[in-house]
């Protein structure tokens, strides 16, 4: 509707903090936790897959975070604008199917185990429910987190202005 687009600009910086957060969740911890994909542990993916750095990337799901907070932020924000609309569970039943294809199919492919995909659900999910959920804060209008990433360090930034 209209008050949506009027707040484009808003919405779409929104669901880039929603993805930029989800994204360097996950990079931190794919790049501190090592947890074997389980194609690692069979015979029928080739040793040289087997071998590669990338099989040792199962903790947590990227796609399926990825999908749940894109998903969920969807529904969130159109809640957020249609207070009461009848279709909003629906938006909620739809990000959750998604999701759960998503670590469904990650699952067949090998390269994750059932809790990794549940865990990156629920984060995806969560951020994209709460970043917007923020923004409508007033008492948070004097913060930012902002995630960074150096050769030497990598986290978050919250940086609140007194005025």
């Amino acid at each position: 509707n209209g008050n949506e687009r009027s707040q484009f600009g808003q919405i779409m910086v929104m669901y880039l903090e929603t993805m930029g957060i989800t994204g360097a969740m996950y990079t931190a911890t794919a790049g501190l936790v090592y947890r074997s994909r389980p194609f690692v542990y069979g015979d029928k993916a080739p040793l040289e897959k087997r071998l590669n750095k990338g099989g040792q990337r199962s903790f947590y799901g990227g796609h399926v975070a990825t999908t749940a907070a894109a998903t969920f932020f969807t529904a969130k924000v159109f809640q957020d604008f249609n207070p009461g609309s009848r279709l909003t569970p629906y938006l909620y039943t739809g990000a959750g199917a998604l999701t759960v294809l998503m670590g469904y199919m990650r699952i067949q492919a090998g390269y994750h185990f059932l809790s990794d995909c549940v865990l990156s659900g629920l984060i995806g999910a969560a951020t994209g429910i709460v970043v917007p959920q923020l923004h409508k804060k007033k008492a948070f209008k004097n913060m930012s987190l902002t995630p960074f990433y150096q050769s030497d360090a990598k986290g978050f930034s919250l940086v609140y202005r007194v005025r």
